[in-house]
């Protein structure tokens, strides 16, 4: 029999196979109702399940267990143990490693019994379980692509192939592989490997990419419909609505959207809580909100999770080293010999706007200014020092009038359109006074702070006098970090 409602849920399933079948049948499919959890939640063919069951040489049943029991480690080992020392992280690469030898024994012992070394389940046995390791492996191909070729139905074996193929970095062969899976039957993981390949998918024109980042969070969502409690499928949810954001620049909704959904994805303590990419891109998020406590925290446990992986480590360095020069720059007030800096502060007293208005008239000092947006004003600063070599944003340091001193950070703007030593007037300026407690590493230490206005649409600045314009504007790029994307 072949159902094709795609999102019943369990009771539902196992009412309508008691109106066409035997009980015991009902019986023995409640034996194996893990095998159907395989599919994401979907119920499309059961037939197929039933057949995939019986075929399987009973020889096999142990090395699948040995197998989910190792993904098991490689993907909750943090939710049993901590992950405050890097020996934990050795740990479980020991496990795995471990786990993996004692299988390929296992497969090694069975490959000699009759028939077994082209039976389409040893195959797939062997296929999957090399492929738990991150690297491409010309063994997992060649099992899985016979297996596919035997039994052009079995959904996980298509799955496991688009993901060897993704770590051959073979998009498109990766690509065909989920769909074909989706096609036999609609299931989580192919939606949400389809969300995240096409994001990564090579692109000739804008409009192309815009449509694969736009599909890719239907995709994500369509996944999260199948099986709401699945924390992988709420961070793929995530990083899509990071993509569509950055996209199109338009709705800081769509940023909202992503922390929920990574928050979301967090209560699954199997499958995503210990998840170093789902810290590291919510690191991401908070830093360009500003939020630099919450960015620090992020990277530094995306660091602890996976000691082999750079990024996040590098990630928080180089935001520790921009907010500790930030402070020690308006400490300082740039180096600037008292000569220079007090010839600054008279232009910026003496200069009229430019409308010929008297700048005490036209411009509030930065300490006048209220934290959030100050509608209807507008600020004068001299921009005296750029504080890291970063293109977007552009952040520098700047004093005023009165010789107050702050951090502007300017985004999605041309790096040539703004420069040290320009005056800039800065229309309602969004300002806040930014607390951080940090030490060389990014932990706990000395509390600092600092003023800082921040710029999302550099077409309202005035450049030493002149209207920015449209011209200058450039669309920030999100780097999602994610070794499974």
């Amino acid at each position: 029999v072949l159902y094709k409602q795609d999102t019943c849920t369990t009771c539902a399933f196992y009412r309508s196979v008691i109106d066409e079948h035997p009980v015991p049948i009902v019986s023995e499919l409640l034996n194996r109702y893990y095998r159907v959890q395989l599919f994401g939640g979907c119920f499309s063919t059961i037939a197929f399940c039933e057949d995939m069951a019986d075929d399987i040489p009973a020889a096999l049943l142990p090395v699948e267990g040995a197998i989910k029991a190792m993904y098991k480690v490689r993907d909750e080992y943090f939710t049993t143990n901590s992950v405050e020392t890097g020996g934990k992280v050795v740990a479980k690469k020991t496990a795995v490693s471990t786990a993996l030898r004692e299988i390929k024994s296992q497969l090694g012992n069975l490959e000699d019994e009759d028939g077994m070394a082209t039976n389409p389940h040893f195959l797939f046995m062997r296929g999957w379980a090399l492929n738990v390791t991150e690297d491409y492996n010309t063994k997992v191909e060649d099992c899985l692509a016979k297996v596919v070729k035997l039994l052009p139905e079995h959904v996980e074996a298509w799955n496991q192939l688009g993901e060897c193929f993704w770590k051959k970095r073979d998009f498109d062969q990766a690509k065909t592989c989920f769909v074909a899976a989706k096609d036999i039957t609609v299931n989580k993981i192919s939606l949400r490997s389809l969300s995240m390949l096409l994001r990564q998918l090579p692109t000739t024109e804008p409009i192309e990419r815009q449509n694969n980042i736009e599909e890719s969070l239907t995709l994500a969502k369509d996944a999260i419909k199948l099986d709401v409690s699945d924390g992988a499928s709420w961070f793929v949810l995530g990083n899509a609505y990071l993509a569509i954001f950055f996209s199109k620049m338009e709705n800081i909704e769509h940023i909202r959207q992503a922390l929920k959904a990574y928050k979301q994805a967090e209560k699954d303590t199997n499958q995503a809580a210990n998840n170093p990419d789902l810290h590291q891109n919510r690191a991401t998020v908070h830093k360009f909100l500003e939020e630099y406590g919450s960015a620090l925290g992020g990277y530094q446990m995306a660091a602890l999770l996976d000691p082999d992986w750079p990024e996040p480590r590098s990630c928080l360095e180089s935001l520790v080293s921009k907010l500790k020069r930030t402070v020690e720059l308006i400490r300082k007030k740039c180096h600037t010999n008292k000569g220079k800096l007090e010839g600054i502060v008279a232009a910026l007293k003496t200069l009229p706007a430019s409308d010929g208005t008297p700048a005490k008239n036209k411009y509030t000092p930065l300490a006048d200014l209220k934290q959030g947006v100050n509608s209807k004003l507008e600020t004068r600063v001299t921009l005296m020092a750029s504080v890291d070599n970063e293109k977007l944003p552009r952040t520098f340091v700047a004093v005023d009038a009165a010789g107050t001193w702050a951090c502007i950070t300017i985004y999605n703007v041309d790096e040539e359109a703004v420069k040290v030593d320009q005056t800039i007037v800065v229309p309602e300026p969004y300002f806040r006074t930014i607390k951080i407690t940090l030490d060389a590493r990014g932990q706990a230490g000395t509390e600092v702070e600092f003023p800082s206005i921040r710029v999302d649409n550099p077409v309202t600045l005035q450049v030493d006098g002149l209207a920015l314009g449209e011209g200058k504007l450039v669309k920030a790029e999100l780097q999602i970090q994610a070794k499974s994307e």
